[in-house]
């Protein structure tokens, strides 16, 4: 999940290149998923710990609406915004511990929910555990970087967050190509979006919520094959994600 350059250095030797070519994975045998932590992009709300000076998590210069890697620390402004290439969606609904202290499970869409009933402010309580059942939106990207560079990501969108998540699917599929045979439907990662950050309220409550605009087609035919074993490694099962309380 390093950042991928586009091109190849040109001050490498020739020689050395076509020997690390034929080297390529030798020392990475042993690193399986599990050793894996693939990053979240996440927003920063005004509660978040990155913004508190006092917390071990506190990033310098890191402001209410901005969107943060959670392995890496880079921080994007909330009205420039991030470019990505959709790869994957997964939709799940993840059982945590009162107030968020773990992740208990996660079922998909054909998996038999553990039995709840909804407090009264519509949150799912599991009736044997008091459990916190969470719908939530895993979309798997690529971020793109100016310099042509990828690096693989995940938005995780739950809450208030689902409705940006809906709007985003639609807009994939509503996407149609046009070939010599006909219109068809493109891959997912066919195009880029850029994703921004904007405040968001209801009653007396305020959060910066997603924004997404159309970035155009993907032009390069290497990020376009590297978003594409992306998107095969998703569907394989491949990928492993950690959910934890703070990327909600």
């Amino acid at each position: 999940m390093a950042k991928a350059l586009k091109q190849v250095d040109s001050t490498v030797p020739a020689e050395l290149l076509s020997e690390m070519a034929a080297d390529a994975g030798h020392g990475q045998e042993g690193i399986t998923g599990q050793d894996l932590a693939i990053p979240f992009l996440k927003i920063l709300q005004q509660m978040s710990p990155e913004l508190a000076k006092r917390d071990g998590k506190y990033i310098e210069g890191a402001t209410e609406g901005m969107i943060m890697n959670s392995v890496t620390g880079q921080l994007w402004e909330a009205d420039e915004g991030v470019t990505v290439i959709p790869c994957g969606f997964k939709f799940k609904t993840n059982e945590w511990l009162p107030e968020r202290k773990g992740l208990v499970n996660s079922y998909s869409r054909t998996d038999t929910l553990p039995e709840f009933e909804r407090d009264d402010t519509g949150t799912s309580i599991t009736k044997a555990d008091g459990n916190i059942l969470q719908d939530t939106a895993e979309h798997y990207v690529l971020v793109v970087y100016p310099d042509g560079g990828c690096e693989q990501a995940l938005i995780s969108m739950a809450r208030t967050q689902l409705k940006h998540s809906r709007k985003w699917n639609t807009m994939i599929k509503q996407k149609i190509l046009q070939t010599k045979d006909g219109p068809k439907s493109p891959p997912s990662y066919g195009y880029m979006y850029t994703l921004k950050t904007t405040g968001e309220s209801k009653d007396d409550n305020h959060w910066e919520g997603w924004t997404i605009a159309d970035a155009g087609m993907v032009t390069d035919s290497n990020l376009y094959q590297g978003a594409k074993a992306f998107a095969n490694s998703i569907s394989q099962n491949e990928v492993l994600v950690k959910h934890t309380e703070e990327v909600m």
